[in-house]
């Protein structure tokens, strides 16, 4: 027994449609999968040398995102103050869009020399390797605590960043 269908041209075009945008959607459900199968590791001993840690309300304790450097700053109260273009923007809140350009703010702690005085000994006996930071325009992935700024208006932040490394 044979069956034969016959498609007008409508249903052939919508058949071709229908294939490919499965076909364009196959690497992005493949990435999701590939994501979502990795735990973020955060170093949690980090939270020591964090200067007035309760400024900041935890929202998730470890996150990893994506996004592209858009600028870096050292801070005189030792930390590295780095903005990212997040690639998730639910990551962003109106501080962030208002007072940081819509960037992420990232804070890479005891980077640096400690040159204000209110800071006192947060990066005291701080023995961890320093970050290595990518340059400007760079697209990279960041581990750290996701948190709220209660000193900076509420903005969005990876505060402490536990690694960032580069996306080839």
């Amino acid at each position: 027994m044979r069956f034969q269908f016959t498609l007008d041209n409508y249903t052939k075009m919508s058949l071709v449609v229908s294939i490919i945008t499965l076909a364009s959607l196959l690497p992005l459900l493949y990435t999701s999968v590939a994501y979502a199968s990795t735990t973020p590791t955060c170093d949690k001993s980090l939270w020591q040398h964090v200067f007035l840690p309760t400024r900041l309300h935890i929202v998730n304790p470890c996150i990893t995102t994506t996004g592209i450097i858009k600028g870096i700053h050292v801070e005189n109260d030792g930390d590295t103050h780095i903005r990212l273009l997040p690639d998730n923007s639910s990551l962003i809140n109106q501080a962030n869009t208002k007072f940081e350009n819509g960037d992420l703010v990232l804070e890479a702690i005891c980077q640096n020399p400690v040159s204000r005085p209110e800071v006192g000994s947060a990066c005291n006996n701080f023995n961890h390797s320093p970050i290595s930071i990518p340059p400007v325009g760079s697209h990279v992935t960041v581990t750290g605590s996701y948190v709220l700024d209660t000193r900076n208006n509420n903005w969005a932040e990876i505060h402490p960043v536990t690694s960032i490394a580069l996306i080839r």
